[in-house]
């Protein structure tokens, strides 16, 4: 499927549901599940879960998008925020869902956050 990331400008990348790229996908996600869930942790193991959480959500973008030096650059100078939405957008474009889908689970978020 070809996707559109803006905040790395108006390329669109190619990213494929293959083995390797759900592999890492579901990595990620344990990943993150594991990140969140750090009470009672002291705080080392809390500071290295979140960058051992970082680094992942770094090479996961760059392998399922296969972005160049100057794109991966690009990551590299965003927000934790953004790249943590890049990541989210690819994993959920992954799962199936249509950018139509994303959008409406954004604004139903959106709603119960109010």
């Amino acid at each position: 499927m070809k996707l559109q990331i803006k905040q790395l400008g108006t390329k669109h990348y190619e990213v494929k549901t293959s083995n390797r790229n759900m592999r890492a996908m579901f990595a990620l996600q344990l990943t993150m599940a594991k990140a969140g869930d750090i009470d009672g942790l002291d705080p080392e193991e809390q500071v290295q879960r979140s960058y051992e959480m970082l680094n992942q959500v770094l090479d996961f973008i760059q392998g399922a998008l296969n972005l160049s030096d100057k794109d991966a650059a690009k990551l590299d100078d965003l927000e934790f925020d953004q790249t943590v939405e890049i990541a989210n957008y690819v994993i959920a474009r992954m799962m199936g869902m249509s950018d139509e889908d994303i959008d409406l689970a954004q604004k139903s978020d959106q709603k119960s956050q109010d």
